[in-house]
């Protein structure tokens, strides 16, 4: 039995992925209670684990990088290439394991974002707007050779 979103969100996804290729998938949560700021790990099948040269290491790095410009090299994103996890170490349930291991999305991460950063920063709606902006301007960054306009 699943919670009636993640059911809707996982029919989407197949529904969406029947008509064309999801190239990446973010899972957001939030959360009041831990110090670290926004960050995010991503899932990959085991013969992707490690090597840096893929999308789903190159894309933290961007959101981090985007990150530091955004708020003047304050630290607001915790990013480690341990973040990036094996889907055989993990249940299935969960919704990028889910996504990346049934569905074929490679790209597939859970983003944490919380109300304050590890030097117990309190974040603003402005703080929020350029963890956004980082993310948008991460996807372009690493996905920009696969867009189609028009």
């Amino acid at each position: 039995k699943q919670h009636p979103t993640i059911y809707a969100a996982k029919r989407v996804v197949k529904k969406l992925a029947e008509s064309r290729e999801i190239t990446l998938l973010l899972d957001l949560h939030g959360h009041y209670n831990s110090n670290l700021g926004h960050f995010m790990y991503g899932y990959t099948n085991e013969n992707n684990v490690g090597d840096t040269s893929l999308p789903i290491y190159q894309f933290p790095r961007y959101v981090e990088s985007e990150c530091q410009k955004a708020a003047n090299g304050q630290n607001v994103f915790v990013h480690k290439e341990e973040f990036v996890r094996s889907n055989s170490n993990r249940k299935a349930g969960v919704g990028p394991v889910f996504f990346s291991a049934e569905q074929g999305i490679e790209n597939a991460f859970t983003v944490e974002s919380c109300m304050h950063n590890c030097d117990n920063h309190q974040f603003t709606p402005l703080d929020y707007y350029n963890f956004g902006r980082a993310i948008c301007n991460a996807m372009f960054k690493t996905f920009e050779s696969t867009f189609e306009i028009g």
